[in-house]
């Protein structure tokens, strides 16, 4: 912690129907508001009187509407909304308070081809420089120290040393990592690249017609939406397989000339994998990092090799490239948040 004073405000609700709103915000802490029938109407984080953090809107079914992330009142990172049902409708990358790229439109888990960026990279297919810091996020503070900042560089620098990224340098200063790159990778990418721990997740897809429906209008516990590049995706939220090592990671070439990455996991992970495959023939399965959709995976026979191959036409050379970093080495001890450096 700081050593400052963290308050934590409700709010005042006035008699407008649904709504509420707090008189004042803090300097430093949450503020909650509420609707009038008492449920959340949304949380604020705030530092030194600005939004500072991630901000959440709900509606009063309890969905949520909107998350953004603030920086010293700008919105800074990735802002999502969502369909009063719970689905993806817009993903938004921004940079001090700038939208970054190409917007994310999801119609009903169909994003529109007309505002989805091609995945390739810089519009401009110039390199950009990055200078950003990483922390360690506030709820895991307590049990990191200068060591664990050590082990996350040393892990991160393994990773930019496997993804081959030239421009790339870090260094810790006191609770920080302080990070610069110059490179043709999206906002989204360097977040992804810096600060997703590293866990690889196998999750069933669920293709029942009756089931997916039912899930569109509430969400039962057991499921969660994916957000991909062309639909929204119905996934069970418990792991199959949770993958934190592999027993080696290389980058192939498929028949189309196209590039992915292979993957051969350790004897018991290839066990676990062969024997539940055998169970899964004719059905899908997401292949998910931290909560980022690699790839979806037809299993068309029982997978007796231990290899699992991760493929997706819309991530670039140089994102397959970091994925190889992350997933060849690794995971973080501890979750980390980015943001730009000071000037």
């Amino acid at each position: 912690m700081s050593g400052k004073t963290v308050f934590l405000f409700l709010c005042v609700m006035l008699l407008i129907p649904g709504e509420a709103y707090c008189q004042k915000a803090p300097a430093d802490g949450v503020q909650t508001e509420y609707y009038e029938s008492g449920k959340i109407r949304g949380e604020s984080q705030y530092k030194d009187g600005e939004l500072h953090g991630v901000t959440k809107l709900y509606y009063e079914n309890g969905f949520l509407q909107e998350e953004a992330h603030y920086y010293k009142g700008q919105r800074h990172g990735i802002t999502r909304k969502y369909y009063t049902n719970g689905l993806l409708s817009e993903r938004t990358f921004y940079r001090y308070g700038k939208i970054h790229g190409v917007p994310f439109i999801f119609k009903y888990g169909d994003i529109d081809p007309s505002r989805h960026g091609s995945g390739q990279g810089q519009e401009n297919n110039q390199e950009e420089n990055y200078n950003v810091i990483l922390k360690v996020v506030p709820e895991a503070q307590a049990s990191s120290d200068r060591a664990t900042l050590k082990r996350i560089e040393n892990i991160l620098n393994d990773r930019i040393n496997f993804a081959s990224i030239p421009n790339c340098t870090l260094k810790v200063e006191e609770n920080q990592i302080q990070v610069r790159m110059k490179s043709l990778l999206t906002w989204e990418d360097i977040t992804i690249f810096l600060t997703t721990p590293g866990v690889l997740l196998f999750k069933s897809v669920e293709e029942d017609p009756e089931t997916i429906q039912a899930n569109k209008t509430k969400l039962a516990e057991n499921y969660e939406w994916l957000p991909d590049d062309s639909e929204q995706l119905l996934v069970k939220k418990e792991a199959w397989l949770t993958l934190s090592a592999v027993e080696s990671a290389e980058i192939a070439i498929n028949s189309q000339d196209q590039s992915f990455v292979l993957l051969k996991l350790p004897r018991e992970k290839a066990r676990i994998l062969a024997q539940v495959t055998q169970d899964l023939v004719g059905h899908k399965t997401a292949l998910v990092l931290d909560q980022t959709l690699l790839s979806v995976w037809d299993i068309k026979a029982p997978v007796v090799n231990g290899q699992v191959r991760i493929e997706n036409e819309s991530f670039s050379e140089d994102m397959k490239r970091c994925l190889f970093g992350i997933i060849k080495n690794p995971p973080l001890p501890v979750p980390l948040e980015i943001m730009p450096e000071e000037m």
